[in-house]
């Protein structure tokens, strides 16, 4: 039925010499059929272009006078092929019985009603077949079982090749498991794992969406989305990502060591924001009960990372010699500040000056013309004061550069930085594992918190 519509319309579609349409008012125009948006343009032989609605048509015959005429769809034919179309998305065969049985119900003409049961009859086998759909097809659920437990197994290799540094290696095998089984979450983790890797930002950013979108409460994919998004400097919708983040995976190390690391380098207009506070307070809890926990293995927190007894007392020994030697390039700085303050006052005092002399030398003369008279001598000696004090501002300016020059110096001193400006992806390890070939789980167990791998089974 649908291929016999598709050559009816293409033949519609072209045009055609000798060709007749029928009204359903009752006249007939002759001439060469095109087809215009939707309706229909004639054009006689005298070159006179009649427009038509397709509604105003009542046959059409192409070619010779021997052609046989060609009625449109009607309305039922019509809704049928919408149907068809509608269900082709749906991957739950009751659902489209459902559907067809309401379209039985609105009664359409005989023949149309014979192509929906033929299709109803075919939808039934493929119900009593057992089909499911995969990747777009209906197949039976030994074959999808298959294709996934293939698909898993490519994933399984990439993956233990790229615990070995074999990366490049892992690429083909993972584009093939994806082939498979385009659904495959692990797969797709692991591809924006190598994306990311590559640089190539937008693909990343789309395997982990896809991964979120199979497994919303994938901690780990979620995490690096925010990673993703900082870097092309979508803040706010980053820190929503590290919330979601630490929700689905409460108390994962990576993940709030990345929130720590962003926490210092939100911007400061956006640090009443109230996502961001909602990011900290959820932050600030978890974090506590890690380092609780942390502490019985002899791990501090260290910024953004974690460091043993020794190191800490170290640590903490040097910070206290370098923080002294900070403030005294923070008082220099600060001073310094004070007098970039100072001067821009002066700079807009003396603007101020100028503008009321400039606007008091205009007068009228007799004759009512506006007139400028010569500025002061003391207008010129404000506009060299402010040139003198921009010169000097600039080298203020650089003195404030020198300052965090040698702060930034002071601080790499540290053995181990509390912070790195950097947020980290969370890779190869934090894959989902799928322990069922023949199921996809929805979301992670309830509970679950992976410290190395995030395994993912069947609810």
């Amino acid at each position: 039925m649908r291929c016999r519509w598709v050559f009816v319309w293409a033949m519609l579609v072209s045009p055609a010499i000798g060709d007749v349409i029928r009204l359903k008012s009752g006249p007939v125009l002759r001439g060469e059929v095109k087809r215009d948006d939707g309706a229909w343009i004639i054009t006689a032989d005298d070159g006179k272009a009649t427009r038509v609605e397709a509604h105003e048509i009542a046959s059409m015959e192409l070619g010779t006078s021997t052609s046989q005429p060609t009625t449109l769809p009607d309305a039922d034919t019509e809704n049928l092929a919408s149907l068809r179309r509608s269900v082709e998305s749906i991957d739950n065969i009751d659902q489209i019985l459902q559907r067809y049985q309401r379209f039985i119900d609105s009664r359409p003409s005989d023949k149309v009603l014979r192509d929906a049961q033929a299709d109803i009859a075919m939808w039934n086998d493929h119900k009593a077949g057992g089909l499911v759909k995969f990747d777009g097809e209906w197949v039976t659920a030994a074959e999808r079982d298959e294709r996934m437990k293939q698909s898993l197994a490519m994933v399984e290799e990439a993956r233990t090749l790229m615990r070995q540094g074999r990366e490049k290696d892992a690429d083909p095998i993972l584009l093939r498991a994806m082939e498979v089984d385009p659904e495959n979450p692990a797969a797709m983790f692991l591809r924006g794992v190598r994306a990311y890797a590559q640089n190539q930002l937008p693909v990343a950013r789309k395997c982990f969406e896809m991964t979120r979108d199979a497994l919303p409460n994938h901690g780990p994919s979620l995490a690096n989305l925010a990673v993703i998004l900082w870097r092309q400097d979508a803040i706010m919708p980053a820190v929503n990502y590290y919330d979601q983040a630490m929700a689905a995976s409460p108390g994962e190390r990576a993940i709030l060591n990345n929130v720590a690391e962003a926490m210092q380098l939100v911007p400061s207009r956006f640090r009443d924001e109230p996502p961001i506070a909602r990011m900290t307070e959820r932050f600030v809890a978890q974090d506590h009960a890690l380092q609780e926990s942390l502490k019985e293995q002899g791990l501090y927190r260290w910024g953004s990372t974690w460091v043993d007894d020794k190191q800490m007392e170290m640590l903490s020994s040097a910070e206290a010699d370098i923080r002294e030697k900070l403030n005294e390039i923070e008082q220099q700085f600060d001073r310094v500040q004070s007098r970039i303050d100072r001067i821009d006052e002066d700079i807009e005092a003396n603007k101020r000056e100028m503008r009321r002399l400039e606007a008091t030398s205009y007068y009228r003369d007799r004759e009512g013309r506006l007139v400028r008279k010569s500025l002061p001598s003391v207008y010129y000696d404000i506009k060299e004061d402010n040139e003198q004090l921009l010169v000097e501002r600039k080298e203020q300016e650089a003195r404030l550069d020198e300052f965090r020059a040698a702060a930034k110096a002071v601080e790499s001193r540290l053995p181990v930085p509390r912070y790195t400006g950097v947020q980290k992806i969370l890779g190869v390890e934090y894959a989902p594992i799928l322990v069922n070939a023949a199921e996809k789980p929805a979301t992670q167990p309830e509970g679950e918190n992976p410290k190395s791998e995030t395994r993912m089974t069947n609810q």
